[in-house]
């Protein structure tokens, strides 16, 4: 029987004997594979089965470093395989054809979201990948056991019992020479793409080939001995990239995760296979599989069941990916000859490829996102940022650390070097047996399991064998056995009860009996005789048998404890004080880094400020005072130096009643307009927009100062219940557990009872941010006439009480319209009568310089209630000095007398003297601040307005320490929004300018974190306006379109109005005549669907539009004065102008 077994042939033997031996003994360092069945694989009857793993794994490395053969220099053709053009041209066209499939199923998988994917799975209910990475890993797996099945049955001399084992062991030799790669790879790739060796290298270098292609040859050729001839010693055709760059180097490093992944998931799969054949094999009952409920589903896991002995068919879900795979094995099949096994590697190795072809979409995909995680800074530090995949495959992937592992290979660290010398020559040998001891024992806990799985399989099937010919004589002598049975004796019914009488029983010597004894001539006396020897014996036996069991229990035990080292607690402790003694060197070494960072950090900031002391000699005051401060807090301690300490007593109450309404300075004839919104929208009344008269009112301030772009609101009058109370309110500090943008309990309860029951502060606006027409809104004019009668200096002939318009600045007009009627006026002054306005020229510069975005202003928040708060809180001696500095303007003054509060000091500016235990007190002075800011604006005191602006933010993070977390949040986006705000009326301030980014992504990010949408995105507009004054005409395009999408499946409202309408100015300012057109025909569109706005809104909408379709109208022939190339027509505007024009 085992003469059907024949060798290779003699020119197979010839070409991969050696290198066949060489692997076979590098191969067999398996962690999981049992002694005596890996020394059997150096047998010469098993050589067959070395060479066949020795094919295909060279055809599997072979497939991987050819992925991209063409780009780069060849490797397929320097592997020891058979040639490709050694096979037939009919089995090169068929091989061909199913490459094509295989590449076009993976890349099919690698490319589209599973989940997106109808298939058998929504019927039988099985489990589909995640994520297309994984799909793509499950296709692998499934062509790589098949083509290895098909291809190693070619082989001669190699059993199909052993195909699962071989499987096993080739893609074990795999992955560890791909780990390996791995670590090599990610630290050249440190040294090639960074300044660590060389500072002239970066993320641009262009590293040869050469580099890439000794690493590959060096560990899947000389270390682990695959089929790779030497690229020095082997030329390969150029491919058409001289040099490789960052993506290629990120390419190998992903493709050798999936390269790991997949042998992992592959030794697993061989696993599984092993232990149902042992079971079946061993006639165990398998695992009951819960019955399917569906008939397909029943159908399917039939097919599953008789699919099970076969290795090559790996189970799938996937109908067309089981297709693929028989493809491909049938074309294996229709091999034969005394080459099949050679050109099956060969075969193998191109279906292989295939699918590494239908991979690189997913692997060029990460390295583009990888490459886009790494700046100038990591490279200049020489440390680059690993490249990352899904949060799915990152935690179901077995290289998730691996940039980590491959530091690890890296040469240690001076410091750990001085460590390791410094310590006594017993611990060093004491550390090594701990950690030596501990490995072994997380080795048995990983492999145990699979080796086995591994032994019983084999012991199961009988392979491997240690003689040839042992299997043949096991069958003999089972024969022999059977033969020499001897047949069983008939009774005779008759003579039965005859013998049963006559028996006697023979006593055997070891038992007592006598040894020359027969049956029938026993007597009593020797009977007793014997059982006198018998005694004898038993008690000379007694202590030989205990030193026997004795001998046998030590032997055993020894057996055991040689076979199995188990730890004790005492090898447990030394482990744990090694791992804490590594994690200190660590922690010692990360410190160190961080101490240096900080120096260099702190010597550069001191640099720095030294500068600015040679540029600016005024700060040496303020330096000097830091100065004193500090010494004084080295002293007394900085809590004391820094936070002063507050009285304990209670403050007495303020005498009488104040009626702050009746003070001149508040005291207003404008007619209060009727609100809509809550006291709480920051987006109801507004910031004034201009500069009016010095003697307008609180009232004025909160609600008739706003534009038309959002609800007038007329602020809470004062009340004599508004006592100084909130002295029991509760602090809450910022380390409190639970959400910390909720207000709840005892502190909103408190909250509610002070601003009579209003929380619209923690709630978001409503995105009607334009008001609806009234019977003052001013009468709609045509365009071209409104435009004509502004460039004259009349303005707009009426516009409504309280509105920007009435005031300096119209939602079109904006500062620079403020700032022509100034200029005019003056000129109207200094002449005594006003020229004959001269009719403007209507071309392109016109139409452009025309156009303006839509400004949604910011309201103090019930500025005369909290301004009624404040005054009951100061003496009356200190009231009307108060007065006084408000009548005069002097607002920073009126906030240093808050310092002589009864409740204690309220100056927010000086927060080191601030009182504690009252948030809301303090939330109401930063409110009090923020009105009168708007007053400092209104009375055209700019720098005023931004001095006091400029004081908040730079006190605020202090100030607001006893403030709820989520309350503060609050007040913080508030107050950033007012700092932004401040900005766009302060445009000539280039220092507050500089800083109006920043104000917007302080605000923009704690109304994410509020969840408050509306807020964000009229944040957003107003940062867009800013910019657009400052000339970044893109930047502003960009926040506008992000307060868009947030819209974008939000109800038609005047918000996504004001976002379509600003969107075609910032585009039409840029030349991008398209594009304007598309919006403004967006929010004319959603005009439609709204009810009517106000007049003076209205007009600045379709002033927009009449400019934007002129500026379409003359585009071309200003392109041609102009001298622009491929000038853009624009269609259906001429329509739309000839209306206006009527």
């Amino acid at each position: 029987k085992h003469g059907s077994r024949r060798p290779f042939p003699s020119r197979v033997s010839r070409r991969c004997g050696p290198v066949a031996k060489e692997f076979a003994v590098r191969a067999m360092s398996i962690p999981w594979m049992p002694r005596e069945t890996g020394s059997r694989f150096h047998k010469p009857h098993e050589m067959g089965d070395a060479v066949t793993m020795y094919l295909l794994s060279t055809a599997l490395a072979g497939g991987f470093l050819s992925r991209e053969d063409g780009k780069r220099p060849s490797w397929f053709g320097r592997m020891h395989l058979a040639p490709v053009s050694a096979l037939t041209p009919d089995l090169q066209e068929h091989l061909a054809s199913v490459c094509h499939v295989v590449c076009t199923k993976v890349r099919q998988e690698a490319t589209s979201e599973p989940g997106q994917r109808s298939g058998v799975s929504a019927i039988s209910g099985s489990a589909r990948p995640a994520t297309a990475r994984q799909a793509a890993l499950l296709s692998a797996r499934v062509m790589w056991r098949a083509l290895f099945a098909a291809a190693a049955i070619k082989a001669p001399g190699v059993s199909h019992k052993a195909i699962p084992v071989l499987f096993m062991c080739a893609s074990a030799s795999l992955l560890q020479a791909a780990r390996r790669l791995l670590a090599e790879v990610w630290n050249e790739a440190q040294l090639q793409f960074s300044s660590r060796m060389n500072r002239y290298r970066n993320m641009k270098s262009r590293p040869p080939w050469s580099v890439l292609e000794n690493l590959e040859y060096q560990t899947f050729g000389a270390n682990y001995s695959f089929g790779l001839r030497d690229p020095a010693a082997q030329q390969a055709p150029a491919g058409t990239k001289p040099a490789s760059n960052l993506q290629d180097w990120l390419e190998e490093v992903l493709a050798l995760r999936f390269l790991v992944d997949w042998l992992s998931a592959s030794i697993q799969d061989g696993q599984d296979f092993i232990d149902q054949s042992t079971r079946r094999i061993m006639r165990r009952p398998p695992p009951k599989v819960k019955p399917a409920d569906s008939v397909i589903a029943q159908q399917l896991q039939a097919l599953k069941e008789k699919s099970v002995d076969s290795f090559a068919m790996m189970w799938a879900d996937d109908a067309e990916l089981r297709g693929i795979a028989s493809l491909s094995t049938r074309l294996l099949d229709g091999l034969e000859g005394p080459s099949s096994a050679q050109f099956a590697a060969t075969i193998a190795g191109q279906i292989l490829l295939a699918v590494w072809k239908g991979v690189h979409p997913l692997l060029a995909h990460y390295a583009t996102m990888g490459i886009q995680r790494i700046s100038e800074s990591h490279s200049a530090a020489g440390v680059l940022v690993p490249p990352g995949l899904q949060e799915e495959d990152e935690v179901a992937s077995q290289t998730a650390l691996f940039n980590r592992i491959a530091d690890s290979y890296a040469p240690p660290s001076q410091e750990t070097q001085e460590l390791t010398h410094a310590l006594p020559r017993g611990v060093v040998f004491v550390i090594i047996k701990v950690q030596a001891t501990f490995r072994g024992y997380m080795f048995r806990s990983r492999h145990f399991n699979r080796a086995r799985s591994i032994a019983m399989y084999c012991k199961a099937v009988k392979w491997p064998l240690a003689d040839p010919y042992a299997e043949d004589a096991e069958v003999g002598r089972e024969l022999e056995r059977k033969k020499r049975r001897k047949k069983a004796k008939k009774v005779n019914p008759d003579l039965l009860d005859e013998e049963i009488a006559e028996f006697q029983p023979s006593v055997s010597k070891y038992l007592g009996g006598e040894p020359g004894a027969t049956a029938g001539g026993r007597s009593r006396g020797n009977l007793s005789a014997s059982a006198t020897n018998l005694g004898a014996s038993q008690r000379t036996m007694v202590p030989s048998s205990m030193s026997m069991t004795a001998s046998t229990d030590m032997t055993g035990t020894m057996e055991r404890r040689a076979a199995w080292p188990m730890p004790t607690a005492d090898h447990r402790a030394c482990a744990d004080l090694f791992a804490l003694y590594m994690y200190d060197m660590y922690r010692r070494r990360e410190l160190t880094r961080m101490w240096s960072t900080l120096c260099a950090a702190y010597e550069r900031g001191m640099d720095a400020f030294a500068a600015l002391l040679e540029k600016n000699p005024a700060l040496k005051p303020m330096l000097e005072s830091i100065s004193a401060q500090l010494k004084r807090g080295s002293v007394v301690g900085y809590d004391k130096a820094f936070i002063a300490k507050t009285s304990s007593q209670q403050p007495a109450q303020p005498q009488g009643r104040i009626k702050p309404s009746d003070a001149d300075l508040f005291k207003t004839a404008r007619r209060k307009s009727v609100t809509k919104g809550g006291p709480g929208d920051p987006g109801a009344a507004a910031y004034p927009s201009a500069r009016g008269a010095a003697g307008s009112t609180g009232a004025a301030a909160a609600d008739a100062t706003g534009p038309p772009t959002a609800t007038q609101g007329a602020a809470a009058p004062p009340t004599a219940t508004m006592l100084p109370a909130a002295a029991g309110l509760p602090t809450v500090r910022p380390d409190e557990k639970g959400n910390d943008a909720d207000i709840t309990g005892e502190y909103l309860t408190t909250y509610l009872k002070e601003m009579d029951g209003d929380d619209s502060q923690f709630k978001d606006i409503s995105p009607s941010v334009i008001p609806l027409s009234t019977g003052t809104s001013p009468r709609r004019e045509p365009p071209h006439e409104f435009l004509l009668k502004q460039e004259a200096g009349g303005g707009p002939s009426k516009a409504p009480r309280g509105s920007i318009t009435a005031g300096s600045d119209s939602p079109g007009v904006g500062l620079r319209g403020l700032q022509e009627r100034q200029a005019s006026a003056s000129d109207l002054g200094a002449t005594g009568r006003q020229a004959t306005p001269k009719k403007p020229r209507l071309d392109v510069p016109f139409c452009l310089s025309r156009l303006q975005p839509i400004w949604l202003p910011i309201k103090a928040h019930r500025f005369a209630a909290y301004r009624a708060k404040v005054l009951q809180l100061l003496p009356q001696r200190v009231l009307q000095q108060y007065i006084e500095f408000e009548k005069q303007g002097q607002y920073a003054a009126c906030i240093k007398l808050l310092e002589s509060a009864t409740p204690g000091s309220l100056n927010v500016l000086s927060p080191a003297t601030l009182v504690n235990g009252k948030p809301l007190l303090v939330e109401t002075v930063f409110q009090l601040i923020v009105g009168y800011s708007g007053l400092c604006l209104k009375n055209q005191q700019g720098p005023v307005a931004v001095k006091l602006i400029t004081q908040v933010l730079d006190n605020m993070s202090l100030a607001l320490r006893d403030l709820h977390p989520g309350h503060r949040t609050v007040l913080e986006a508030y107050l950033f929004d007012t700092a932004l705000s401040v900005c766009y009326y302060m445009a000539s301030d280039i220092s507050l300018s500089d800083r109006a980014e920043s104000f917007f992504q302080q605000a923009s990010e704690r109304y994410l974190k509020l969840n408050h949408i509306n807020r964000y995105c009229k944040c957003c507009i107003r940062a867009a306006t800013v910019l657009h004054g400052q000339g970044s005409r893109s930047e502003a395009e960009y926040y506008t379109q992000q307060a868009m999408l947030k819209l974008t499946d939000a109800p038609v409202s005047s918000l996504l109005v004001v976002c379509y309408h600003n969107l075609a100015v910032h585009t039409l300012v840029q030349q991008r005549v398209a594009d304007a057109v598309a919006h403004t025909r967006s929010y004319v569109a959603l005009l439609r669907q709204l009810p009517k706005l106000g007049g003076s809104w209205m007009q600045h909408l379709d002033n927009t539009q009449w400019l934007t379709l002129k500026v379409q109208e003359l585009w071309p022939q200003y392109q041609t004065q102009a001298g622009m190339r491929e000038p853009q027509i624009v269609e259906d505007g001429g329509e739309v102008l000839r209306q206006w024009s009527r």
